[in-house]
């Protein structure tokens, strides 16, 4: 129903969000491994302090998206400051893969998210779905390329003439 599609508005900023998660929790780890209470206590102390605080007011500003948006942009502070505290704790730094990888996942996203506001629906859902190919395709490769050629894994994968063609 034309109800039910206002969700989409929400999918989109949760997307973003989701993927600052997986970019910022196994980071959050470090703390619970090094046996850092005060700072996990700290980090999600603050963490879900501003999360109500942004959801209160996006609430408010801009009604039930505002929630989604709070989403988004919590765990996008939430990925800074996990980062300064692994940091701190043990030294952590991303190696430039690691920062390209984030780059361009969160480049893809966010060119997803902004062709959903301005294409009309079809068009959103071929350039959505042509990209989920792309990305699938880039993924798959790259884990063949760490896993080595030789890996049973990447012998499957090889196996299928899609994944042949990217490694032309």
């Amino acid at each position: 129903t034309t109800d039910f599609w206002q969700s989409g508005l929400l999918l989109r900023w949760f997307l973003l969000g989701c993927l600052f998660m997986v970019i910022s929790w196994p980071m959050g780890f470090v703390m619970m491994a090094t046996g850092a209470t005060r700072f996990l206590i700290f980090s999600q102390t603050v963490f879900n302090s501003l999360h109500v605080l942004a959801v209160w007011v996006l609430l408010g500003l801009m009604g039930v998206e505002g929630t989604a948006i709070a989403f988004c942009m919590l765990y996008a502070f939430h990925i800074l400051l996990v980062y300064g505290i692994a940091r701190y704790l043990i030294g952590f730094r991303w190696d430039s893969g690691v920062k390209k990888m984030i780059s361009l996942s969160i480049a893809a996203v966010v060119a997803v998210l902004v062709l959903g506001f301005l294409l009309p629906i079809l068009w959103m859902m071929i350039s959505g779905g042509v990209f989920s190919i792309i990305v699938g395709l880039l993924c798959l490769r790259a884990l063949v390329v760490r896993l080595g050629v030789d890996h049973r894994i990447s012998n499957k994968l090889m196996s299928m003439p899609v994944v042949r063609l990217i490694f032309r």
